[in-house]
């Protein structure tokens, strides 16, 4: 079997096999999450812009996990805001 068709087959077998999953899915979930991330980005860039560490920081959860472009790393809401 090649390395092709075994890609395809594992594919197809986690479509098949999360389906049940899609369906119990509430259809307007999927717009509300993502409506709720992009107001998280859009608070993000409004601390970046106006250089306000604290409104940068105020969508991350208490312990979040951070790690920026240059592989720094921050651990918590509080190291996050004290780097920027």
């Amino acid at each position: 079997m090649n390395i092709t068709l075994l890609t395809a087959m594992s594919a197809l077998a986690l479509v098949v096999f999360n389906l049940p999953a899609y369906g119990n899915y509430a259809p307007n979930a999927r717009t509300e999450d993502e409506a709720a991330i992009r107001e998280n980005v859009k608070q993000m860039e409004a601390g970046w812009n106006a250089k306000q560490s604290v409104l940068f920081a105020k969508p991350f959860t208490e312990d979040a996990d951070y790690v920026v472009i240059n592989g720094m790393y921050f651990k918590s809401r509080a190291a996050i805001e004290k780097a920027h």
